[in-house]
């Protein structure tokens, strides 16, 4: 427990400290590839475009890929990021202690998103939570999904969206994606081949 207590408050002072980086386009004509994870962000997938690339650190270990649906039908907002898994501070501890507080600090990640996209869309309600199971370099991955609906402008109108949180745990990156669309709209087997060809891009 010594370990433990110890460990959750190298976290925390670690949490507090601020980066002064200020985040940056990052162009890229074709293909983008993330270093630190393998993952190629293509210019184009199925029905969706992408539409900007952003880092939010010197190293590009921290980035935003924005995509958007073609298709007037069917609009789609899907976003992913990658970032470093929040660090542990450790000073001598056993190592399944360390993996211990790691994985504490991977569910406090997870609930803060939820509590984050709550406090964003004042209308929204969490309305499902599941796991959900990921390919990347030969390994399935077991991740959240949570779903969230809220009533908010989307496509030019006011309505019913739905939109859901995928968090994935990487070594030392965590992977996200972010799906808006109307509730209107099945988006299910876009969004599902997306995620699958982006973590499928990392290769072994």
């Amino acid at each position: 427990m010594k370990y433990l207590l110890t460990l959750l408050l190298a976290i925390t002072l670690a949490g507090c400290q601020n980066s002064q980086f200020q985040p940056q386009d990052i162009p890229a004509a074709g293909p983008y590839r993330h270093d630190d994870t393998g993952i190629v962000f293509p210019t184009t997938a199925g029905i969706f475009l992408r539409t900007q690339i952003m880092r939010f650190d010197e190293r590009a270990r921290h980035i935003m890929v924005g995509y958007n649906s073609e298709l007037i039908a069917q609009p789609v907002v899907f976003t992913a990021y990658v970032y470093p898994v929040p660090q542990v501070s450790s000073i001598g501890s056993p190592a399944d202690v360390i993996a211990a507080a790691r994985h504490q600090l991977v569910l406090n990640h997870q609930q803060q998103q939820k509590q984050e996209i709550l406090a964003f869309h004042k209308t929204g309600t969490l309305v499902g939570e599941q796991p959900a199971t990921l390919d990347y370099r030969g390994q399935a991955i077991t991740g959240l999904r949570a779903d969230f609906e809220f009533v908010e402008p989307f496509a030019g109108e006011v309505q019913p969206i739905r939109s859901s949180l995928y968090l994935f745990e990487l070594g030392d990156s965590l992977l996200k994606f972010r799906v808006s669309a109307p509730a209107s709209v099945d988006s299910e087997a876009a969004v599902k081949a997306m995620i699958e060809g982006i973590a499928g891009s990392a290769g072994r």
